[in-house]
């Protein structure tokens, strides 16, 4: 499958693929931090009050899948360090950019764009 490159998963990929001291592993390291404060602030503390009730179940819903991915990449950074192999770094990289990219489409639900496109339950 073609994937379109982000900023985001284009930063995860390697420069020099055959060493290990190529990964980024700080950039990751730092991204992940971020996308988790982000999450606590904005994504977590979005008013569901104000939100009509059709719709705040299904952000409720993207707020657990969020959080649910959002451990599950930490998982994945942590295998991703200790990969020493580069074919198992690449799955890592592989599975970071994954996880990254269906974050994203959760965001994309959020902000109301068609569900077809977020990936709700996709994964």
């Amino acid at each position: 499958m073609d994937r379109s490159e982000t900023p985001i998963t284009t930063n995860l990929r390697p420069t020099h693929s055959n060493s290990a001291n190529s990964r980024p592993f700080g950039l990751i390291s730092s991204g992940l931090a971020n996308l988790q404060g982000m999450f606590r602030e904005q994504v977590l503390t979005l008013p569901l009050e104000e939100i009509d009730s059709t719709h705040r179940a299904k952000v409720q819903s993207y707020q657990a899948e969020i959080s649910k991915q959002l451990r599950l990449v930490g998982l994945d950074c942590t295998f991703l360090a200790a990969a020493r192999q580069p074919q198992t770094q690449a799955q890592r990289v592989q599975q970071v950019i994954d996880r990254v990219e269906t974050l994203i489409r959760y965001c994309h639900g959020i902000l109301g764009e068609p569900e077809e496109n977020s990936g709700l339950g996709q994964s």
